[in-house]
């Protein structure tokens, strides 16, 4: 890249940076930032960097960012317009080398954020339940409306991707506590809102990652996560558990 590309990278990351430092300082405010990260993502789209898969590491640190922001806050949908620029940058890297574990990981974020405003819509219908209507037939029953419906198919990529990126960083030697917890917490949301007999398999992926993560000397679970690791118990248990994940 010329002269000018690269100062334009260069003031997209120190911008990201910037807004981070920003946000860590004060996270209620982070929407003001909006302005700011869309300068950011301008610059990288002027600078061409995407567009050269030597700059992969690069390319990824920004795109994280970008996402980070993006998912601000899930329920609500976050930033869609920056979540699809992610998502176009995500499948052009993966095009380039479809064992990228780090795009695999963030796509699986991206689809599990989508998930936010259905599950969301589903824990405030859970709450809402008398005893009764608590059983695993009226469960199987919830799982066939629209909002079930609508987490399914989006958790369902979420896992999917995630699954790959614990996968191919496994077998690269690069597998972190953080991407299996994230593993984990997809699968225990996709195994919530599934039917009871189709529920079985991603909960015990779920437990199986989060052991893996809490063995990880150099890990340490998020205390919302680090009771599940411990337990291996009926469906309908893993089901109270979860379900306020």
């Amino acid at each position: 890249m010329d002269h000018r590309a690269e100062q334009f990278v260069a003031k997209a990351k120190s911008g990201l940076e910037n807004v981070r430092r920003a946000i860590n300082a004060s996270p209620g405010h982070w929407i003001s930032h909006l302005s700011a990260v869309r300068t950011c993502v301008s610059y990288v789209d002027q600078s061409g960097i995407m567009h050269y898969p030597h700059r992969i590491e690069e390319r990824m640190w920004i795109i994280k960012e970008v996402q980070s922001f993006a998912c601000t806050e899930p329920e609500n949908n976050g930033i869609p317009e920056l979540s699809a620029w992610c998502e176009r940058e995500l499948n052009q890297a993966l095009h380039e080398d479809p064992n990228n574990f780090a795009a695999l990981a963030v796509l699986g974020e991206i689809w599990l954020a989508k998930a936010q405003p259905a599950l969301d819509r589903i824990h405030r219908q859970e709450a809402a339940l008398h005893p009764h209507e608590d059983d695993e037939r009226a469960h199987d029953s919830r799982t066939r409306t629209s909002d079930y419906r609508e987490a399914q198919q989006l958790l369902h990529r979420a896992v999917t991707y995630l699954a790959q990126a614990v996968s191919q960083s496994h077998t690269q030697g690069r597998l972190s506590g953080s991407l299996l917890a994230k593993s984990a917490e997809a699968s225990m949301s996709y195994g919530n809102v599934s039917k009871t007999r189709d529920s079985r398999q991603p909960f015990i992926d779920a437990v199986n990652n989060l052991k893996a993560a809490k063995s990880m000397s150099n890990y340490r679970l998020p205390p919302h996560l680090s009771v599940y690791a411990s337990f291996l118990t009926t469906l309908h248990q893993y089901r109270m558990l979860t379900r306020y994940l």
